[in-house]
């Protein structure tokens, strides 16, 4: 029991005092913006510049007949090029239509017909901006491999999609800036439980979040509040990769979700740091580990008439409990509570099963 109370112990420490000067990163994501009239984008737009907070907007160029989307005269456009210019906005590319195709408008089609969509997509919005578009948003956070490489071949930076599993991120040569919040009011109780912490935090939201469930208003007052947190840095895409910031695959990997420990912890929503992300999950998987000897060992004190414990049945015994357990937790096979269900009946089962042998 003592040498349970030392690794808790341990690990308290770690988790309170990791980054003890810690900075937050923030970036708002607003997907879906199209260049045209619309009171709903020019009011979240103003609103962000009002806070003198950076906003990324995830444009989509073309309709589905793939038609250049500009409005003739788009009387805001120049509000976007003067946000452009002074920071305060970078624009993304959405896809070109944003159509479901296969699995999204990307992932399951054929390199060369990304490379179009892609190409004309960019070309459109690099003509209209005077810029170099260099992040691209997978319409429905959908791609695959194909789709990398072609970002990499058109000088695309950095891929903006989800924190889930099955995605592609073996392209050394983009970063890796997945979403991790999509309601606004998970923000500050997030980036509070954080506060020291070296994350990354990013907002996705689309212009129907004003339409269903929020506000300007509150948006107002979200910002009104990020900017008071002295610990909190917003910024784009763009600055993010920059900066010392490094989103590979690694720290990605690390980050992923379906981790019960993390899930405790109150740690999703954030992209951790490598070192920290990596040590929860190495953490959760000797966690899993000793509740799976803990009750193989009951159980077999429980229903074994001879108390005695023969050091080379449980031995190869325990391999078979350890062993899936912990390749199963490592890979993320099952959810965080069915591994849990799953770890448990494993041990017993083998445990009631050692005692016949």
């Amino acid at each position: 029991m003592a040498k349970f109370k030392f690794f808790y112990l341990l690990l308290f420490c770690f988790i309170s005092f990791q980054g003890i000067s810690g900075k937050m990163k923030v970036v708002f994501r607003y997907d879906d913006f199209i260049l045209k009239t619309d009171k709903v984008n020019e009011q979240v737009v103003r609103t962000f510049q009002d806070n003198h907070i950076p906003l990324v907007l995830g444009v989509i160029p073309c309709d589905s007949n793939e038609n250049f989307i500009l409005e003739k005269p788009y009387l805001f456009l120049p509000v976007l090029k003067t946000g452009l210019k002074n920071n305060s906005i970078e624009i993304a590319l959405h896809g070109l239509t944003h159509q479901q195709i296969v699995r999204g408008e990307f992932d399951g089609i054929s390199m060369t017909e990304q490379n179009r969509r892609i190409q004309k997509g960019k070309s459109f919005l690099d003509s209209v901006f005077q810029t170099n578009i260099k992040t691209f948003i997978p319409p429905f956070n959908s791609y695959d491999k194909n789709t990398l490489q072609v970002l990499v071949n058109n000088r695309f930076t950095v891929i903006s999609s989800a924190l889930c599993f099955g995605q592609s991120t073996v392209n050394a040569e983009l970063q890796y800036a997945p979403e991790t919040i999509e309601n606004f009011k998970e923000l500050i109780p997030v980036l509070t439980r954080n506060r020291n912490r070296n994350g990354v935090v990013i907002v996705m939201f689309h212009d129907y979040t004003f339409k269903k469930n929020y506000s300007i208003s509150e948006l107002q007052t979200v910002l009104e509040s990020v900017n008071k947190l002295d610990f909190v840095t917003c910024t784009t895409f763009n600055k993010l990769g920059e900066g010392s910031e490094q989103l590979d695959e690694r720290r990605i990997n690390a980050n992923l979700e379906s981790n019960l420990l993390s899930k405790k912890l109150k740690l999703n929503a954030v992209i951790q740091t490598t070192v920290f992300a990596s040590t929860i999950r190495i953490v959760n998987l000797i966690a899993y580990l000793l509740l799976s000897v803990f009750f193989y060992f009951l159980t077999y004190l429980i229903f074994s008439k001879n108390k005695k414990i023969r050091t080379y049945r449980h031995a190869i015994c325990l391999l078979m409990v350890i062993v899936p357990t912990g390749l199963f937790v490592w890979f993320h096979v099952l959810t965080p509570m069915v591994l849990l269900a799953f770890a448990v009946s494993l041990s017993v089962m083998v445990s009631l099963f050692s005692k016949f042998k």
